[in-house]
C-alpha cells in the first residue's frame, strides 16, 4: 500500500473530523425525520414539496413516517426541493494513523 502524501494525509484528516462532528450531531436521524424537520421550518406542505420534487405525495408521507427509504434520486429531488444541498461523503469510522 502506498502511504499516502502529507497534503493527502492533513486533507483527510479534515474529512474525518468534519464526519465525526456530523455524525454526532445527526447520529439515528434518518432521511425520514430530517425531512419533515427542514420542510416545516420551510413551512412547506408534504404536497407543495412533492409538486416541487415531481413525486407523489404519498411518497412524501411514505419517506417521512419511514415506511420507505428513499433512494438516492428520490432524496436529491427531495433535498434540492427544499433548497439543500445532499452531501454523501465516504467517511473513515477511525482515525487513519
Amino acid at each position: 500500500m502506498v502511504k499516502p502524501k502529507k497534503s493527502e494525509k492533513i486533507f483527510l484528516e479534515g474529512i474525518f473530523l468534519a464526519g465525526e462532528a456530523v455524525q454526532k450531531k445527526l447520529r439515528g436521524l434518518p432521511a425520514g425525520k430530517l425531512i419533515p424537520l427542514i420542510r416545516r421550518q420551510l413551512g412547506m406542505s408534504q404536497r407543495a414539496l412533492a409538486a416541487r420534487a415531481s413525486i407523489q405525495q404519498s411518497s412524501i408521507a411514505r419517506i417521512e413516517s419511514e415506511q420507505l427509504d428513499p433512494n438516492v434520486s428520490t432524496l436529491k429531488k427531495i433535498v434540492d426541493a427544499m433548497g439543500c444541498d445532499l452531501v454523501i461523503a465516504i467517511v473513515p469510522k477511525t482515525d487513519l494513523d
